[in-house]
């Protein structure tokens, strides 16, 4: 009998592993056609991602270039979005790339800093104004709140910022004195 019970162990261990291997090879397929397939999809989405962010660069671009500094005599971006979105959408339908239409990231970026380097004088000369106006803010309101306590610290750091604006820097002070002559020293030893 014991041999019978072993034999007949050996046959159910036998047909547990091939049913656990067929079962463990239709998972292994599974797994790989659906890897492949996200592997897919996350190649397209991805490139659908890059040439929207793309053409909404290239909106903001061509915004910023018609918008003046306060933001008056601006198109609504929402109108571009919307003419570039349709395009895609078209270029999608027909089954084209848009990616001839749409300018490639050196370009965006070279369009980018060179607006920011046009704007730069602008946009320093908004945010001193914005400056300005909110420490005029900040004193009017340092003013209310401590009164004459307040004015004589004010005077003093007046008087402060305009002798430190009339004092002579250090790099003047150098540039203003006899150049350096070089100098040949010997070390004599013990």
């Amino acid at each position: 009998m014991s041999t019978s019970v072993k034999e007949q162990l050996n046959t159910d261990w036998q047909k547990a592993q091939e049913v656990g291997s067929q079962r463990a090879s239709r998972l292994r397929e599974i797994l790989k056609s659906a890897s492949s397939e996200a592997f897919t999809e996350l190649r397209g989405g991805s490139s659908e991602v890059r040439e929207l962010s793309r053409a909404a660069l290239a909106n903001l671009i061509t915004y910023l270039k018609t918008q003046d500094l306060g933001g008056e005599a601006a198109p609504a971006p929402q109108d571009s979005a919307l003419a570039n979105d349709l395009i895609l959408i078209e270029a999608q339908a027909r089954e084209e790339t848009v990616e001839k239409d749409i300018p490639s990231w050196r370009q965006l970026l070279t369009e980018l800093f060179g607006l920011v380097r046009n704007r730069r004088a602008d946009w320093m000369q908004f945010l001193g104004q914005q400056v300005n106006r909110y420490s005029a803010k900040v004193d009017s309101e340092l003013t209310q709140e401590y009164g004459d306590r307040y004015q004589r610290v004010k005077e003093q750091v007046q008087k402060a910022r305009s002798r430190y604006g009339a004092a002579p820097s250090a790099s003047t002070q150098a540039s203003s004195e006899a150049p350096a002559t070089p100098v040949e020293i010997e070390v004599l030893e013990d």
